[in-house]
């Protein structure tokens, strides 16, 4: 891994599919691609924190937002 090198994250699920891009650097990583509206899970690790994208969450009927909160979890 280089300084400035940049990864692409491509989780998925039956007919579904993220992607987020990260850039390397000398303060750890970035997430290039984080949409403002779109809920994170917040991963503290070792005393930092790694913002993944959650699952968008809408209503059947009206199509409105259920799940909007980002929320953290701390890992080991």
């Amino acid at each position: 891994m280089k300084t400035n090198q940049s990864f692409a994250w491509n989780p998925t699920i039956t007919g579904t599919k993220v992607e987020e891009t990260i850039i390397v650097n000398e303060k750890g990583f970035e997430v290039l691609t984080k949409s403002p509206n779109w809920p994170m899970i917040i991963v503290n690790l070792n005393g930092k924190k790694y913002p993944q994208p959650s699952i968008l969450i809408r209503d059947n009927e009206s199509f409105g937002l259920i799940q909007t909160q980002d929320y953290e979890i701390n890992a080991e």
